[in-house]
């Protein structure tokens, strides 16, 4: 039996080795069984297992940056839509076509009725002109007054009727895209700046004479109050 013994010692290279760490593995199943240390067999499957990388810290510090980048991201997309939407709103009179078209028809049709008073001015002239005859106006008592301030206001403007016609007509005849708008602003500013030249000396002009009088007048009030000497 000896013998047996000695020669499995002898074809066995390790057992040397695992003699002299005998002790070592005794402390390290002592540590588990106290739980001082992990224990090895979980050890082993943590580090076979790939999601075990997520509990470091490291892996968590990674995964925030990953989620603020993205957030990030969707921010500037977000802040990007804003501002396209804001550009559109400012921009969509201009821009859109169903604005354009609605505003366009609404020109054509101020025109259509602007020619159609103009083609009929005469008979709106005469209608205007004429009397009322039938009955009067049924005005409940509470819109007396208002009526009443009312007419005199028509008065002046029935009065100018036919002057206001004719600046429609000629509004309508002026044709604005030979330039000579411009050069009639122009001429409108040179003559506002003549008259209100001219305004100004007015005012200087008696400004002086209102001085020349109280210098013409100041002797003879002194003079009439020192009286005829004796």
């Amino acid at each position: 039996m000896d013998n047996i013994s000695q020669f499995a010692e002898a074809s066995n290279p390790w057992n040397n080795q695992e003699r002299s760490l005998t002790g070592l593995r005794k402390a390290l199943v002592l540590g588990e069984r106290t739980g001082h240390i992990a224990n090895r067999a979980d050890y082993d499957s943590g580090c076979l297992d790939p999601d075990s990388d997520t509990n470091l810290s490291s892996m968590k510090l990674i995964q925030v940056l990953k989620k603020m980048s993205k957030a990030r991201t969707d921010l500037n997309k977000v802040n990007l839509e804003i501002q396209c939407r804001m550009q559109d709103k400012e921009t969509r009179d201009i821009t859109h076509l169903d604005i354009l078209e609605g505003r366009i028809n609404k020109i054509k049709a101020l025109n259509s009725h602007l020619e159609s008073v103009i083609e009929s001015k005469e008979q709106l002239i005469r209608r205007l002109q004429q009397p009322f005859q039938g009955d009067y106006l049924r005005l409940e008592a509470q819109h007396h007054k208002f009526a009443c301030e009312l007419f005199p206001q028509m008065t002046p403007l029935l009065g100018e009727l036919t002057t206001n016609m004719e600046n429609l007509v000629w509004t309508k005849s002026l044709t604005w895209s030979d330039g000579k708008l411009e050069k009639m602003i122009s001429e409108l500013t040179s003559v506002l700046g003549a008259m209100q030249t001219s305004f100004q000396s007015y005012c200087q002009i008696q400004q002086s004479m209102k001085q020349l009088h109280t210098l013409q007048t100041e002797p003879l009030h002194s003079t009439h109050l020192e009286g005829p000497p004796l």
